[in-house]
């Protein structure tokens, strides 16, 4: 903070500009609406560590919670765009990360991710045994996780494995699982000849993948789970799905052809 406050006051040369008039219109411009928003639903209480929670989870929850703000996205909102819960504790505490649909993606559950040093892993590059980032996720990863100390990465991990499911949430595998062979009628149903045609090629025939740059497709949460969201944006529109340092790496959009037609046949 004093690096980044040095840079602003004596790195950035002051200009002279007048800030825009407002021009919301009504009921928009009435900003005592946010006194009421305020007053119904904002959190003022600091982060408290709980005594009954090792160092090392408090010290995750202290940062998943405060400046990873993890559950900006993850959380489930209510009417009022409110997240439902601030913090695991409490009767609300179950909503906590238990997963939402942000902008056309689903961020799924946090809640009992897979093992500590997979949850790690992914965190640092984007990829683990058992999912690939995608959509602003990447971002998440490219430009803060990944320069994380190991020491804040593995609280951080063992305090999402310490939460219990969320409801309707789907068993996190300890290990990867083994891709099964590939039904007999594969070349003979639409949905099987369109998996050939535009995923096989990286994913291959079985959806193993290719350990590093391709991930697998079994047992992959984003297909696994319940709300298709993020596997339809990939798939239809194309996305930077991971970044590095060295190389990014974006899924081929099929959205543009007659494929798209066929996308609930796969």
């Amino acid at each position: 903070m004093r690096a980044l406050y040095a840079y602003l006051m004596q790195g950035v040369e002051p200009v002279r500009q007048a800030n825009l008039e407002a021009d919301m219109g009504f009921p928009f411009n009435q900003r005592w609406g946010l006194a009421l928003w305020n007053f119904a639903f904002l959190d003022k209480q600091p982060f408290q560590p709980d005594p009954q929670r090792s160092e090392v989870l408090n010290r995750g929850a202290y940062r998943v919670q405060g400046l990873g703000h993890c559950g900006s996205c993850h959380t489930p909102r209510g009417i009022a765009f409110h997240e439902k819960a601030m913090s695991d504790p409490g009767r609300s505490g179950r909503h906590y990360l238990a997963g939402e649909t942000v902008e056309h993606w689903r961020a799924l559950s946090l809640r009992n991710l897979w093992t500590v040093e997979d949850t790690v892993q992914l965190l640092k590059t984007g990829q683990d045994r058992f999912a690939t980032v995608a959509g602003d996720m990447a971002d998440v990863i490219h430009h803060s996780t990944r320069h994380f100390s190991d020491d804040d990465l593995t609280a951080i991990a063992s305090y999402l494995k310490s939460l219990p499911p969320g409801k309707g949430d789907l068993p996190m595998p300890s290990v990867a699982r083994a891709p099964a062979a590939p039904p007999a009628d594969l070349f003979t149903r639409r949905g099987g000849l369109g998996y050939m045609q535009f995923c096989s090629d990286c994913h291959r025939s079985d959806g193993a993948g290719v350990k590093g740059p391709f991930p697998p497709l079994a047992g992959n949460p984003s297909i696994a789970s319940s709300h298709p969201t993020s596997l339809l944006h990939i798939t239809l529109t194309g996305w930077l799905i991971r970044k590095s340092p060295k190389f990014s790496l974006s899924c081929a959009p099929v959205g543009a052809t007659k494929a798209h037609q066929s996308m609930r046949a796969k």
